[in-house]
């Protein structure tokens, strides 16, 4: 009897699936072998591509693949990193993105994870951001996110986003423990 299991399922790899793609998703259709792209190029497989619209799809395994990816309003939390300004103070600032998909071929061709892509370039746009600044320019929060919002929306641009909103939701002046416990002010910790 597993031996008839066993060929079932070795059969059914090779049977057609069908796939969905709802209208809050914007889904790409791969078949191996027409076209280079770019992106597969990496991985050295020629592929068909073309996007696809809201409906059923046939798909054939080992030949066909289908990636969707949400098209509606997506919200990135950005992890607090602790930064230096110019005029030598120590900050932690961590904020959030607001952004869609305006192109789905651009957005899964182009950036293999949108949210890890898009955090660390925010991150990066960031850092760079706060080292050119001092104290007293970052309490300007206005400033700070329309820069911030048209840095990421430069270096994110080939991958077919929308980044409508930047939110700093923390900055503020932090302690930097690491350095403090190499010291002999260690002794400052202990007290607290």
């Amino acid at each position: 009897m597993s031996i008839v299991i066993d060929l079932f399922e070795k059969i059914s790899e090779f049977i057609p699936t069908f796939q969905t793609v709802t209208e809050l998703e914007g889904a790409v259709f791969l078949r191996k072998g027409r076209h280079k792209t770019k992106f597969f190029a990496l991985h050295k497989v020629n592929r068909e591509m073309r996007s696809l619209k809201p409906g059923m799809y046939l798909c054939w395994p080992w030949i066909d693949q289908i990636v969707t990816i949400p098209r509606k309003d997506q919200v990135l939390d950005l992890r607090s990193q602790s930064l230096l300004t110019e005029d030598g103070v120590d900050v932690i600032v961590s904020g959030a993105i607001a952004y869609r998909v305006r192109t789905p071929h651009l957005a899964i061709l182009n950036a293999e994870d949108v949210d890890r892509n898009l955090s660390r370039i925010a991150l990066g746009v960031i850092t760079q951001f706060i080292n050119t600044k001092t104290l007293e320019q970052l309490r300007n929060l206005e400033a700070l996110r329309c820069e911030i919002r048209e840095g990421i929306k430069e270096a994110s641009g080939k991958w077919g986003l929308d980044i409508w909103k930047v939110m700093i939701t923390d900055i503020g002046n932090t302690i930097n423990l690491r350095l403090l416990s190499n010291t002999e002010d260690s002794s400052l910790l202990e007290e607290e």
